[in-house]
This record gives C-alpha cells, structure tokens and sequence, in this order.
C-alpha cells in the first residue's frame, strides 16, 4: 500500500506478540513467526515485538503513553527499543 504513494518503510513492529506470564514464560496466543515472515515478505525488518499488556489500552485511554505511565515495564522499554532502532536508522540515511 505505501509503496503505491511513495512511502518509505521503516519496518515491522509486531503487535499482541506475546503475552508474558507471571514466572516469564511467553505465551504466543496468535501464533508465531508472523512479524518475521511479514517482515521478510516486505523485504525489511522486524523492527520489534510488542507485548500484550492490558496497561497499553488503559495508558491510551487516559491519553498516556505507556513509556510515561509505566516506563519501567517490558512493553515501554520495547517501545522506547524500537523508537531508538527507528532514529538511528534514519540517522544512517
């Protein structure tokens, strides 16, 4: 879709990718391999796996970011992983 319009893909972040559980073992609940093998179709990289954390909708609710609500989470620190991967990335360009 974005190459119709010219638009550069930075990569794949995979959404819901696991779900933690309490001793941290991951629970894939939707499978796995899906951001990778979308990543390889598109010819980029995965970027990052984001975990399913019920603390992400509740931060978006209220207009908080998880990274400012909870930054010490898994999930903030990958967002915060990905963001950094992103801008160095497009420092390279």
């Amino acid at each position: 879709m974005f190459d119709k319009v010219n638009v550069p893909l930075l990569g794949v972040v995979e959404n819901m990718s696991y779900l933690e559980a309490i001793d941290g073992t991951r629970q894939t609940l939707f499978g796995e391999g899906g951001g990778s093998e979308t990543a390889q179709s598109l010819e980029t990289e995965l970027l990052g796996q984001l975990p399913i954390d019920p603390n992400i909708r509740i931060g978006c609710d209220k207009g908080i970011p998880i990274v400012i609500s909870d930054p010490d989470s898994k999930a903030a620190q990958e967002f915060m992983r990905i963001a950094r991967q992103i801008l160095d990335n497009l420092m390279k360009k």
